[in-house]
């Protein structure tokens, strides 16, 4: 993927995910079609390579992968997005602007009562990036996971509509995600997501706790934009990468530590 005469499409990502996932242990099937998605089809909140003429990766365009799985002890749904070649200074801020919102809630206590809700959480979200005014910026931010019976579970949702399942209160003991997106359309979009336990600490402070462990891309990370307890944060959180997931020596490279 170092150069245009990459022969790589879409959906090869995208079934070579796929048969990565059947050969690990305790996995029963996949959570849902893969979206793996390159330049414009990014600009695509849902998008599938299996229903259309898939095109091949480049490296001047974005390139993002969402998928998941359901195991014996749990259900996946994880997005990472890339740049095999060189970013767009906007699309590098777009990038960390995302990765703020997300490290906001992580590095948030919350007090645990009924105003902790989907469509609350949705809010402080939305706020991290708001400046961004000509993007279609998602308009869901998460949802809950289920254990093996469908990925999106109905009984909560982070979002601005007004339904029953955005105004339940988050409580310790649920798995969420957090997906925020930025959408140009006809263009390129950029979406990171994690599964999160809700946990309550002893002070009764709901947390969201990453079960997803995989690193973010450091090429699309502006470190001016981050302040020190964040570049702290994303170092303690790769360094978990490191000691849970055995990916070897593209792990350790990708990570590049910011300290």
């Amino acid at each position: 993927m170092e150069n245009d005469a990459s022969n790589v499409t879409e959906l090869d990502v995208a079934k070579y995910l796929e048969s990565r996932q059947r050969e690990q242990a305790d996995f029963i099937s996949i959570a849902f079609d893969t979206i793996s998605a390159s330049a414009t089809t990014t600009a695509l909140i849902e998008y599938s390579p299996f229903a259309v003429k898939t095109k091949k990766i480049i490296a001047r365009d974005l390139f993002y992968l969402d998928g998941g799985g359901n195991y014996l002890d749990g259900t996946t749904d994880m997005t990472r997005t890339l740049h095999f070649g060189q970013a767009t200074q906007e699309q590098i801020q777009c990038y960390t602007l995302l990765l703020k919102a997300i490290l906001f809630i992580e590095m948030t206590g919350f007090p645990s009562d009924d105003t902790l809700t989907g469509r609350y959480i949705h809010s402080l979200l939305r706020a991290q990036f708001v400046s961004i005014s000509d993007s279609n910026q998602h308009l869901s931010f998460g949802h809950g996971v289920s254990h093996g019976m469908g990925v999106i579970e109905g009984g909560i949702s982070i979002s601005d509509n007004h339904s029953f399942a955005t105004s339940i209160p988050i409580r310790s003991g649920m798995v969420v995600t957090l997906e925020p997106g930025i959408y140009f359309e006809e263009k390129w979009g950029i979406r990171l997501e994690n599964v999160y336990e809700i946990i309550e600490d002893d002070q009764h402070l709901i947390h969201f706790i990453p079960l997803t462990l995989l690193p973010y891309s450091r090429p699309l990370i502006d470190v001016n934009l981050l302040n020190p307890e964040e570049m702290m944060w994303i170092n303690t959180y790769h360094q978990r990468c490191l000691q849970y997931v055995d990916g070897g020596t593209w792990m350790k490279q990708e990570i590049d530590l910011f300290l």
